[in-house]
């Protein structure tokens, strides 16, 4: 049953120390909503025009109850920032990563604020379909990023109809366009003496948002005998290198993989001692939780990678229109494994794509073995062939100290001298 009642407060006397208990002035109601659930509500000074309020309130909730009100009503009229902020929420509650958040959260306030929505009342798939088309037509989005924006807004309006704020989703009807139609250019690799020569001019370069030439060496080198993306190069921390087991790993956190989940990914010997040897040429302070490189940069990896190869002098794009960006990287990784003759299945599972069934998963999992055996064919980080130098040929000769290392360098090839490795 609905009550008026004023909340009562207790306060220590300075002056006495003993306890006073007084009323608020402000009446309060307490009345049972739509859901049967008991709810408490300020409401003013004026008993008269509180008791009033309160059967108000009363009377909106017997007639949801009853079905004569839409119970989305209440919604339709907020302003859609608290929506908005409310599914802000619920993307943390999920674990997203942080950059997946503030992209997606940024991309849907804009459009939202693009397109005039300012209640749920306004939300319209014919708005954000002809938005979408303005800004193709101003070569403001190509087509994969229009894609984007409409799956954020799709997800927006699905979390309204999941949370009970919509009946239905206003854009579900809003198709994908089809991007092959745009984007038909397709990536290529580079031979071995290309590949070395990149990582040999990048060592010597000008620093690009915080990372100096040798740090993009290593980089890119990482990149190429891992596969890993820009994003989740861009995460890993000291604390996700394990490079003196016999079988030396690097993880990316659950966060920050495309599949959601921690991959632990096996390296070479050879690659994990390169590691080591720029680890130890950072001069600054280093915790577990510094980041290998600074964030910024896989922002502009592409721009970063393509400044590199035409240092090089090697094409961005070669005659065919096939282009070497930073994800060709990965490309680049899964080439090598298949031209070295590693069975398909191992591949998958290092380039970590979908599995083929649950069952095959299980068997290949637990053939730890094999996938090393796998990673021991790739082409090595150093190497005696005077043909084949694609790696580390600036680090100074000091720091390879074993023999299989320090006998693939030669003295006028070590040219490069210890740097300090910006702190992240």
């Amino acid at each position: 049953m609905a009550s008026l009642y004023k909340q009562t407060t207790t306060k220590i006397d300075k002056q006495t120390g003993k306890k006073v208990r007084s009323k608020s002035r402000k009446w309060y109601g307490q009345y049972r909503n739509a859901n049967g659930k008991t709810k408490r509500v300020p409401l003013c000074r004026d008993k008269s025009a509180a008791q009033s309020l309160l059967n108000d309130l009363v009377r909106t909730a017997n007639r949801k109850q009853a079905g004569l009100i839409d119970q989305y009503d209440e919604h339709l009229e907020n302003r859609i920032d608290i929506h908005l902020e409310d599914f802000r929420q619920s993307l943390l509650e999920k674990n997203s990563s942080p950059r997946h958040i503030t992209q997606t959260c940024n991309r849907l306030a804009l459009i939202v604020s693009e397109c005039g929505f300012r209640t749920l009342a306004d939300l319209a798939g014919s708005s954000v379909t002809n938005w979408l088309l303005q800004k193709r037509k101003s070569k403001a989005f190509g087509i994969k990023t229009s894609n984007y924006y409409l799956s954020v807004v799709k997800q927006f309006g699905s979390w309204l109809v999941q949370n009970r704020r919509l009946p239905e989703n206003p854009f579900q009807h809003l198709k994908n366009l089809n991007a092959q139609v745009e984007d038909n250019r397709s990536r290529r690799t580079l031979t071995k003496i290309e590949f070395g020569q990149l990582l040999e001019v990048a060592s010597k370069g000008k620093t690009f948002r915080g990372l100096s030439g040798y740090d993009r060496a290593v980089l890119y080198l990482v990149a190429v005998n891992t596969g890993f993306r820009a994003n989740e190069l861009s995460s890993l921390k000291y604390k996700n290198l394990n490079l003196d087991s016999n079988t030396p790993t690097i993880t990316v956190e659950a966060a920050y993989s495309k599949r959601r989940r921690e991959d632990i990914q096996p390296i070479r010997t050879d690659l994990a001692h390169v590691l080591k040897v720029w680890i130890q040429s950072n001069e600054n302070p280093i915790s577990e939780d510094t980041q290998l490189w600074s964030e910024t940069w896989s922002e502009r990896a592409a721009k970063m990678l393509k400044q590199d190869l035409e240092a090089a002098d090697i094409f961005y794009e070669d005659e065919s229109g096939r282009v070497f960006d930073f994800h060709a990287l990965r490309h680049q990784f899964i080439s090598n494994l298949a031209e070295s003759g590693v069975h398909p299945k191992i591949a998958q599972q290092l380039a970590r794509h979908s599995t083929i069934t649950l069952t095959m998963d299980r068997y290949t999992h637990s053939h730890e073995e094999k996938i090393v055996e796998a990673l021991n064919l790739l082409p090595p980080v150093t190497t005696n062939d005077e043909t084949e130098k694609f790696t580390l040929l600036f680090t100074l000769k000091d720091v390879f100290s074993c023999p299989e290392v320090s006998s693939a360098v030669s003295d006028d090839e070590t040219t490069c001298s210890k740097k300090k490795h910006p702190t992240p």
